[in-house]
């Protein structure tokens, strides 16, 4: 199967949002926090786009990504790559054959994007290797107000992305 790029005016909107939302989130700009707890905003961005987008395409930007993120943070190697391609893959599957596209689903499948990301991460970077105390704080106070952050801010990249593809019945 030949992947053509059907509309690039739909391409250069979405590689700006993944950009500017990569460059808010590694440049310490100013984003809404809560003690050490701020959304990983690139979550529910991926989780709207995969939302309407088949597997092949959300499987490509979410590996893209996850590259990307790899490159600038203290992650272990192909971490987010591996975790992003998933949590990419499982949104669209999980959108196109047992949830219906709306706003509900979206949120409830960035609670569940979100919740694979940090119990990975902390399986991978926290539980095994950091004292107790830490593993909880983790937890606590970075990854579950984390997921409810996402889970706010994927609303607006739903509606964004459902304006996006107004004339694409899938």
């Amino acid at each position: 199967m030949i992947f053509h790029i059907k509309n690039p005016v739909r391409l250069a909107i979405h590689f700006s949002v993944f950009a500017l939302l990569f460059l808010l989130h590694f440049t310490g700009a100013p984003i809404v926090s809560i003690r050490s707890a701020s959304p990983f905003l690139l979550l529910p961005m991926l989780t709207a786009y995969s939302m309407f987008n088949d597997e092949l395409p959300s499987c490509i930007v979410g590996a893209v990504m996850g590259a990307c993120v790899d490159s600038v943070s203290a992650s272990p190697g192909c971490f987010n790559t591996i975790t992003l391609l998933l949590v990419c893959v499982g949104t669209s599957f999980i959108s196109k054959y047992l949830f219906n596209i709306n706003v509900r689903s979206a949120i409830v499948l960035s609670v569940l994007g979100n919740a694979f990301y940090y119990i990975l991460k902390w399986l991978v970077c926290y539980a095994f290797s950091t004292p107790i105390t830490d593993s909880l704080i983790y937890i606590f106070e970075y990854a579950l107000p984390a997921v409810v952050f996402n889970a706010i801010f994927v609303v607006g990249f739903y509606f964004m992305e459902k304006r996006i593809y107004k004339n694409r019945v899938k």
